[in-house]
């Protein structure tokens, strides 16, 4: 999956405008002699570190140098690192200046320790090798450009999203949700949608039948049967019929969550009533597979076109029992600086047609009309070609003997009984 940055650094590399690029730490690591497996040799280290992005890895940072007086790991400790760094280098050698080994360590979860060996890691060494870089390439989206700003990259970047929609005219496949209270028919979702083919209440499936099918003489609180939709402007406003007879589960986080959690812990699930479905934490829509104890378990996150991000404790939680399916436009107005890191949660392609989008706009900025019109038509043309590539599930529709008609094709279909053809 693509991230934010990756659309944007695409984009930058074609004007050609990139950005700044991340230092290198100023202060050399703190080093320690801890015990472990697979020790190294009694003598002097040397050791540098670097920091990865998701876009390449900066220069390495000042010597460090440690004596092992017996066979030990060693303890590596590097002053604080970027928010967008995802892993570190840990080049060595027992020799100065010539660091030619390196272990790799991920920084998710906010680990900042890390232990080499003579046997982990990537380039261990007893692997292989190779040198510290001697060029930064951890580009920085969120930063200015020399002909750019990072406010205008964003800006047309979320211009690409509208007009992707508008050329894939079927829009983007997803679920959206929203929680119900006793007695209410009406309910805004999330996003704007083109196309609602399937809904459910608690579960249940729900007809989609058109508004003067719903009886208006008073209420009749009940189990929904029925949905109806509004289009008011950018909101997508549906109706339940009967009106829902209950309030969805509310409640909130006992616990903090990372961007990446997969298992949420709740102060109570009290109130749930599906096993598997959707929620929201705050202000982002997650799909949760189950329910053990206080936790929802085998998160989805960022749903419905919101942002997986940290949640704190104490963040309201919300069953979201009223759900649909369909196609929805992805927000003109999702992104901003500082969210280069974040995924950019399109069908696989989109990405390349968006950057082709960007680079119309920088061009058309560059009054380069010539060039505007080419970035352009193969924008269009990317996109066209996504948009007839859609997705199927069968079985389909087919006309086997060629009448007018309802018809049934005998051994079609499901084990149930075969296809029905109007």
């Amino acid at each position: 999956m693509a991230l934010v940055g990756d659309v944007i650094l695409s984009a930058r590399e074609i004007f050609t405008d990139l950005p700044p690029t991340l230092p290198a730490l100023a202060t050399a690591p703190a080093l320690a002699a801890v015990s472990g497996p697979g020790n190294l040799a009694p003598g002097t280290y040397f050791v540098m570190v670097t920091q990865l992005t998701p876009w390449g890895e900066t220069l390495p940072s000042p010597e460090a140098s440690i004596t092992l007086a017996v066979a030990s790991n060693i303890s590596v400790q590097p002053p604080a690192l970027s928010g967008l760094v995802s892993a570190v280098r840990i080049y060595f050698a027992a020799a100065a200046g010539a660091e030619s080994f390196y272990q790799q360590f991920s920084t998710a979860g906010g680990v900042g320790i890390f232990t080499i060996n003579a046997t982990t890691g990537v380039g261990a060494m007893s692997s292989g090798n190779q040198s510290p870089p001697t060029r930064s390439t951890a580009y920085m989206p969120d930063a200015d450009g020399q002909a750019l700003g990072a406010f205008a990259i964003y800006r047309w970047l979320n211009q690409a999203l509208g007009w992707a929609a508008a050329k894939n005219r079927g829009g983007l496949p997803d679920f959206g949700a929203a929680g119900t209270l006793s007695g209410q028919p009406n309910y805004i979702l999330p996003g704007y949608w083109k196309k609602i083919d399937s809904a459910w209440y608690d579960g249940y499936p729900l007809g989609l039948l058109q508004k003067n099918n719903v009886f208006r003489r008073n209420p009749v609180p009940g189990y929904s049967g029925m949905l109806t939709v509004f289009q008011a402007t950018d909101r997508l406003m549906v109706e339940a019929w009967p009106q829902p007879a209950r309030t969805s589960a509310q409640t909130t986080l006992a616990a903090p969550m990372l961007a990446t959690d997969t298992t949420a812990t709740l102060t109570s699930t009290a109130g749930f009533v599906l096993g598997f479905g959707m929620a929201q934490i705050g202000a982002e829509a997650v799909n949760f597979a189950g329910i053990a104890g206080n936790q929802l378990t085998g998160l989805q996150r960022g749903m419905t076109g919101t942002v997986a991000s940290a949640q704190v404790a104490g963040a309201p939680v919300t069953e979201l029992n009223l759900m649909i399916s369909g196609y929805r436009v992805p927000s003109t107005a999702s992104y901003f600086p500082g969210q280069a890191a974040t995924p950019l949660y399109l069908p696989p392609g989109w990405d390349e047609a968006l950057v082709s989008y960007i680079l119309y706009r920088f061009r058309k900025a560059e009054q380069d009309e010539a060039g505007a019109k080419a970035a352009l038509g193969e924008a269009t043309e990317k996109m066209t070609s996504l948009g007839s590539n859609r997705i199927i599930a069968g079985p389909r529709q087919v006309q086997p003997y060629g009448a007018v008609g309802p018809e049934v094709a005998a051994g079609m279909g499901s084990r149930f009984g075969g296809i029905i053809i109007p």
